[in-house]
């Protein structure tokens, strides 16, 4: 690629690649502008306002405006407390829809304020209401964790939301963003964490190649040679502050833009923030998750205790990385079927957070290990 990002160059491989000319029939494009979906498509249908009032709203931020919805209890319930939601990775809208996949973030956050638990959500770049942004280029992780920040602000100054308890909730690379925001707020009541690693995005990204080449029966030399090119990335991120055509390959230059991203990501210890938390502290984790393993919310587990934090530890049976019921089709195949978060899931963040109204001790205490 040149220096504008521009693709100048494909050099094939040597073997165990075929190159066939084909003529196809170019189709019919349908543009994203036109506002068309396909039926068959998810979104979201916001439940009556009597059981959950969605208020849609937009969150400012120095470089983007995000569209956000905070959804509230009804008139006649009292807000018990306010948590603040943090998506994983990707780019999907505020209630977690994108690219043809629902991850059911909408249904647990409704489901909490029908209960008395307000909550924010808020689009990730690119999605939804939100823009990319003008400095899409220089993408960094601070970005996303900026972003959370801008959206605790706002969540913080509703008034519906004033005055009560704050919870941060984060799922997957969210949890990492919830555990920055515990430890800089320390107005914190406490932080829950869904499918969360506890280990370097590298371990985690190697483990998930791993997953992905068994499923495709991807063949043992084509395996050592992905596995080779992420960890010449990853050394690369870690050893080489300035990327030119002369300090690194040209298959990592190609990656530049992605260098800021990943050398801030590694920066970032989930077990390190764990450490410093001054809150409560729940992990919830599935036990058939191949993004992120229940070694990993072990670990998150085990640096609370081992640091006084109170936590509260749960692997939910059969349920995958969406905390979704695992179903016949492979794990990455399975994130596109119809299927909805386990009620299990709002009901221990709703249990915990009920604990929460009036316990404030700093003691340690552990219950960890429970299992559903």
């Amino acid at each position: 690629m040149d220096e504008a990002g521009w693709l100048r160059e494909v050099i094939l491989p040597d073997s165990e690649f075929t190159l066939l000319r084909r003529t196809r029939k170019v189709p019919s494009w349908r543009t994203l502008s036109s506002g068309s979906r396909r039926k068959s498509d998810p979104h979201y249908v916001p439940p009556p306002r009597d059981v959950v009032r969605l208020e849609e709203v937009i969150v400012t931020t120095p470089t983007v405006s995000l569209g956000s919805a905070l959804a509230l209890p009804p008139q006649t319930q009292p807000v018990r407390a306010a948590a603040l939601f943090i998506g994983g990775s990707g780019t999907h809208d505020r209630h977690g829809i994108g690219g043809g996949i629902d991850l059911g973030y909408h249904e647990v956050l409704d489901l909490l304020a029908s209960f008395g638990v307000a909550s924010l959500r808020f689009d990730k770049r690119g999605a939804g209401r939100t823009k990319l942004g003008k400095d899409t280029r220089d993408a960094s992780f601070g970005q996303v964790v900026g972003d959370a920040s801008c959206a605790l602000a706002f969540r913080r100054a509703h008034p519906e939301t004033r005055g009560v308890p704050t919870i941060l909730i984060g799922h997957s690379e969210g949890g990492l963003v919830a555990l920055e925001l515990a430890v800089v707020n320390t107005d914190i009541a406490g932080v829950a964490v869904l499918s969360t690693a506890g280990r370097s995005i590298d371990k985690v990204l190697a483990d998930q190649l791993m997953q992905f080449a068994r499923e495709a029966n991807v063949g043992a030399s084509t395996l050592q040679r992905w596995i080779k090119n992420q960890d010449a990335f990853f050394r690369a991120v870690r050893q080489v502050p300035v990327w030119t055509p002369d300090t690194v390959s040209a298959s990592i230059f190609a990656q530049r833009h992605q260098q800021t991203w990943y050398s801030e990501l590694l920066a970032r210890d989930p077990l390190n923030f764990v450490s410093q938390l001054q809150c409560q502290l729940l992990i919830l984790q599935g036990d058939h998750d191949v993004q992120v393993s229940v070694g990993d919310s072990e670990l998150l587990a085990e640096a609370a205790q081992g640091n006084g934090v109170v936590v509260e530890h749960h692997v939910l049976k059969r349920l995958d990385h969406l905390l979704k019921r695992v179903g016949k089709r492979s794990a990455n195949r399975a994130e596109y079927d119809r299927r909805r978060v386990s009620t299990a899931v709002a009901g221990l963040l709703i249990r915990w957070i009920e604990g929460l109204e009036n316990v404030r001790s700093r003691s340690c205490k552990c219950l960890s290990g429970s299992t559903y």
